[in-house]
């Protein structure tokens, strides 16, 4: 995943800590919420592990089966945005799993808490699933303290609030790479997809995360990193990994949705688009 260091310049409160896989920090503006909004950040995690994660073998996900099945209004939640994700990017950000059917998610509905899933359909909602729970874990803590906050997991960060400068963010894929000073309005959202660290399965050698669905394998395209900022982190997120998939069509692409962006080349190059908020001074 990218590594992602927040630097707010008013803030007065932040704990930093390791879930799912993933570097996880929590950044408010009132100290003393601190603990209770770590706290609650970990208990709505905790939900969030019960309803969607395919690891867990009793997980909610996991017992779906073919056919209508009634579902909690969370894992609702995050069966829509994954929806709703696969609908905007016609496919590219999917919820179902490659293979010899990548357009499954268009026969699979969510109406009234009541999933509809296909024969033979295998839902995965790591495309988005953590950039929702960033967006989730964001409001709970300020409409339950009052504060501003700004959450980060992994390369997904979304604020509620915050000072009236905006966040201060420094986005970076790895140590080697130029680095950028993002300066994002309180209550926006930045998301970054990257072919550099993660692998499909596990070595160095092996194929990066970001799957076309279309094909079943690792993009190959010409962008190693790709950092949006948008007003939620899941509409960040699901621009920044339809482009990786993309390729080569990913400027013009992300120029027409209007979404500020930096895409990083595989030999460094550096492309920014729609006005990215990147500090003058960096």
């Amino acid at each position: 995943m990218t590594v992602t260091a927040q630097r707010p310049r008013t803030v007065v409160g932040a704990r930093t800590w390791t879930r799912w896989t993933c570097a996880c920090r929590l950044v408010v503006t009132d100290v003393l919420a601190t603990s209770a909004a770590y706290a609650a950040a970990n208990d709505l995690m905790d939900e969030i592990t019960a309803a969607i994660d395919t690891f867990t073998a009793d997980s909610e996900l996991n017992r779906l089966a073919a056919g209508t099945t009634p579902v909690s209004p969370l894992l609702a939640s995050f069966l829509e945005v994954a929806l709703r994700a696969a609908a905007d990017t016609d496919g590219l950000v999917s919820p179902t799993a490659t293979g010899p059917a990548p357009e499954a998610w268009r026969d699979i509905s969510v109406r009234d808490g009541v999933v509809t899933l296909p024969a033979g359909a295998r839902l995965d909602l790591g495309a988005t699933g953590k950039a929702h729970a960033a967006d989730l874990v964001a409001a709970r803590v300020q409409r339950e303290f009052g504060c501003g906050v700004l959450v980060g997991l992994g390369g997904d960060l979304a604020s509620r609030g915050g000072p009236s400068s905006g966040w201060q963010i420094d986005v970076q894929d790895h140590p080697d790479d130029p680095a950028a000073g993002v300066s994002l309005a309180a209550g926006g959202a930045v998301a970054t997809s990257s072919t550099v660290h993660r692998r499909r399965d596990g070595s160095p050698d092996g194929g990066h995360h970001v799957v076309d669905p279309r094909t079943g394998r690792s993009g190959d395209g010409p962008w190693r990193t790709v950092t949006v900022a948008a007003p939620t982190c899941v509409a960040a997120n699901t621009a920044s990994t339809a482009a990786l998939v993309l390729g080569d069509d990913a400027p013009e692409w992300i120029a027409d949705t209007g979404l500020a962006a930096r895409l990083v080349a595989r030999d460094g190059r550096i492309l920014t688009l729609n006005g990215f908020p990147e500090e003058a001074n960096r």
